[in-house]
């Protein structure tokens, strides 16, 4: 993992491309999934099925232009996928507003799902307002992160066989002790 933070750091441009690929993956096979779910469901209200389907086409789109952005400008992949975040976190934000309009109509409360609304639009907002500097912040710190973890498994690892060798050379220089050896 230490090997992982230096290249993050010395090269973030092809390592977030890499690692924005395989979350763009995910995000298509998100958005399939609220297709399926699109068509499975047949007996939710129009609003929510409506929703569903335009944050799963939102999601499909996001990841397929992620994964050609990867391919074919990833010096740009950055400030490109801040919009893009900023526009999956808009539309679950309308997805969910959609949600608690229609339990709120129905008497059900979900306090935590307003408060996701705020956040998801509040996230929006701040990505669409300042992409740069998001940007730039998140790799950073995402690469300290890892040359962290990389560090303390590497010092982990190493102090853990410099105890198992010290624990051997205690072993072996504690000699038997017979019964009855030094009775005189």
């Amino acid at each position: 993992m230490l090997f992982i933070g230096i290249y993050m750091i010395l090269c973030p441009s092809s390592f977030m491309a890499v690692t924005l690929s395989v979350f763009s993956v995910y995000m298509i096979f998100d958005g399939i999934r609220g297709i399926v779910s699109f068509f499975r469901f047949r007996d939710l209200p129009g609003g929510i099925r409506s929703t569903v389907l335009s944050k799963s086409i939102v999601a499909i789109g996001a990841g397929i232009a992620i994964i050609a952005m990867s391919i074919a400008r990833p010096d740009l992949l950055i400030p490109v996928f801040v919009y893009i975040a900023g526009a999956v976190f808009l539309a679950a934000g309308i997805v969910n507003l959609a949600d608690y309009i229609i339990l709120s109509r129905r008497g059900i409360k979900f306090g935590y799902l307003g408060i996701e609304v705020v956040l998801l639009f509040l996230l929006a907002v701040l990505l669409f307002l300042f992409p740069v500097f998001i940007g730039s912040t998140v790799i950073s710190v995402f690469a300290a992160l890892i040359f962290a973890a990389g560090a303390v498994s590497i010092t982990s690892g190493i102090y853990s066989i410099l105890l198992q060798r010290r624990i051997r050379t205690l072993v072996r220089k504690t000699e038997p002790v017979i019964p009855g050896q030094y009775d005189e």
